[in-house]
């Protein structure tokens, strides 16, 4: 057999797209354990999601102090849902040679729900998307 082709069974399991020179496998409940295996392929960084799942929501809190690090707001943000991490936004320097932290940071969380709003020491702050 051709290494580029697959066997019988593999075919039974799987649906594969090709799409601009790209391939895409689909894959079906049959093979769940081995798409779980393959959510995140670092040497190649690639990243699978389920079909229809969102793993992941964004959205931005803007005039936070710029004393407070990353791991610090992520110890001290609570939130109805699940914050999975915290990045510092950076912008333009005035004399535009390079780039600065900003006041705004944005929020990851774990699934397709943005909340309208974040607790940092009890203040509350508005999400935007």
């Amino acid at each position: 057999m051709d290494e580029n082709q697959i066997s019988e069974e593999e075919a039974m399991n799987s649906i594969l797209i090709e799409n601009n020179e790209q391939e895409t496998e689909i894959c079906l409940p049959e093979k769940s354990a081995q798409c779980q295996a393959m959510i995140y392929d670092e040497e190649l960084g690639w990243r699978f999601q389920k079909p229809l799942e969102a793993a992941f929501s964004y959205g931005v809190i803007k005039d936070i102090e710029l004393e407070m690090t990353e791991k610090e707001m992520l110890e001290v943000i609570s939130s109805d849902c699940e914050l999975i991490g915290v990045k510092r936004l950076k912008r333009r320097k005035t004399d535009g040679k390079g780039w600065e932290d900003s006041e705004s940071i944005q929020l990851q969380f774990k699934g397709s729900s943005l909340p309208a709003s974040v607790y940092i020491y009890g203040m509350k702050i508005n999400v935007d998307p």
